[in-house]
């Protein structure tokens, strides 16, 4: 499929269109856990949604980055780069993607052992969630949240997160 998008790309001279293949391009080596490949691919998508001025695409991409050094153990360049995509979501008022930033960095603060970050910034994911009635997505914030909860000894608010858990389920 990454393949044929190229195709098109090249057919249309259209640089959306050559963007969304280099995307699909990491996509395919990140599956593949071709982490380096995944990265210079994603590096090639912001490259080219930044020359075509397509901001989302460009954060995208950099969320993308972030996400493939989470896998890769490089916490640190991992939260740079979500920062990175934070500013042009929160520019281009994207909560969709806020909300998913939000939770993935959470999840990053917690293997960190940086507990209260991650608390804070799952509470930022779930407002957001809340607001657009993203039931799975509240589940698996509060999920997080009461894992976070019980790192920080507050088993009170684990059980509360934990039973709305439940309840919605």
């Amino acid at each position: 499929h990454a393949l044929k998008i190229e195709e098109i790309a090249v057919v249309t001279n259209n640089p959306i269109i050559k963007y969304q293949s280099l995307i699909a391009k990491g996509i395919v080596y990140d599956c593949h856990s071709l982490f380096d490949s995944a990265i210079y691919y994603y590096g090639l998508g912001k490259d080219q949604a930044r020359r075509a001025a397509y901001q989302k695409g460009e954060a995208i991409a950099i969320f993308n980055i972030g996400v493939v050094y989470s896998f890769e153990g490089e916490m640190e360049k991992s939260i740079e780069n979500y920062l990175e995509a934070e500013k042009v979501f929160n520019k281009l008022n994207d909560q969709r993607n806020l909300a998913v930033l939000y939770n993935n960095l959470g999840i990053i603060y917690r293997q960190t052992k940086k507990y209260t970050l991650a608390r804070d910034t799952y509470l930022k994911s779930l407002s957001i969630k809340r607001k657009r009635k993203d039931i799975p997505g509240i589940m698996n914030t509060l999920t997080n949240l009461s894992a976070i909860y019980q790192y920080l000894e507050n088993f009170n608010e684990a059980k509360k997160a934990s039973q709305e858990v439940i309840q919605l389920a």
